[in-house]
């Protein structure tokens, strides 16, 4: 995808990272190697390739000596060559999958100084699997890999959109990636704002998403799943909320003691829900109100998100600070 920006990219002091520095000058420039479908209501921060040579910092493959997944040059009959470069993410660069596998590698995506909002990781990929038995499965982890959930059941952190998510059901009943692939193809998990809206100062790591294969017993003489192109895009907490009310709202003091005022030019006495969230995401606060001056006296001194919605839509995000 190209775009016009208004911006120059600069590698900050984070390996693999850029950020995006704003500039009075237009650059025609790619914004990625390939484009991303979803739509975010914040600015682009910061765009991350995860290499493989040498293996992004990000990534971690749990007992190499003996997990299946590897990184190196493809050499099979449909796994043939990378999509980018010569080396791949795969389940063995040139053996079929055997039988009773588990094995997984995963992506923690570090929170940095600033806090920042909405996340999307897209890959390409192939899979050569025993249809509905055999597969991939996409996991995600909010406290640091103690409890995991399929990323198409995760319902925390209220993900709305994946472009090329599985429909297929593995051994078990567990939705994943099974059966055989026609060509690479594209997947685009996207995470609203609070999903990552935290600071470092809050937790050292930050939220993980697991790629796990499994087998059952039976050998079916199949090439597995292989992945190329990671790419991690971050967003500002907020943005332009398309065609509403994002420019008609005051929010005022900002820092605030015990009371905060929001005043929505346009809604005249309307009832809104106003939804806070903690540093880490989580819902801590919501109330329906028509009068638009809210008692925040319950709540810690410290940074907080929150959103206003009218009519179930998503109106306003900012940030306010409780003294």
């Amino acid at each position: 995808m190209i775009e016009f920006l208004t911006s120059l990219v600069v590698h900050s002091n984070n390996p693999g990272m850029k950020k995006l520095f704003s500039s009075c000058l237009f650059l025609f420039v790619p914004l990625l190697v390939h484009g991303q479908i979803t739509e975010t209501f914040g600015d682009l921060l910061y765009a991350d390739t995860l290499e493989f040579s040498p293996l992004h910092e990000w990534i971690t493959i749990e007992n190499p000596e003996s997990n299946i997944w590897e990184v190196g040059s493809p050499n099979k009959l449909f796994f043939d060559e990378a999509l980018s470069g010569s080396r791949v993410m795969l389940t063995d660069s040139s053996m079929n999958y055997p039988g009773s596998r588990n094995d997984y590698f995963y992506i923690t995506i570090p929170l940095y100084d600033s806090p920042w909002g909405e996340g999307i990781l897209s890959f390409y990929h192939k899979f050569d699997t025993d249809t509905l038995t055999d597969g991939g499965i996409i996991e995600m982890s909010y406290d640091n890999g103690i409890t995991w959930s399929n990323v198409k059941d995760d319902i925390t952190y209220e993900s709305k959109e994946f472009v090329g998510l599985y429909e297929a059901t593995l051994e078990g009943g567990e939705c994943g990636y099974s059966g055989r692939s026609d060509d690479w193809k594209y997947v685009e998990l996207y995470w609203l704002w609070r999903v990552l809206t935290k600071s470092s100062e809050s937790q050292d790591d930050g939220p993980m998403i697991r790629f796990r294969f499994i087998s059952d017993d039976i050998d079916t003489q199949k090439e597995g799943w292989m992945i190329d192109d990671i790419v991690f895009r971050g967003y500002s907490v907020t943005g332009d909320i398309e065609g509403y009310l994002m420019n008609k709202v005051t929010v005022f003091p900002n820092p605030a003691d015990d009371i905060v005022n929001f005043r929505i030019n346009e809604l005249c006495g309307e009832e809104v829900m106003i939804r806070f969230y903690n540093a880490i995401g989580q819902s801590i606060k919501s109330v329906k109100t028509s009068n638009y001056q809210l008692d925040i006296s319950d709540l810690q001194h410290g940074v907080y998100f929150y959103e206003i919605q009218y009519d179930s839509e998503v109106i306003f995000r900012a940030k306010l600070i409780k003294k």
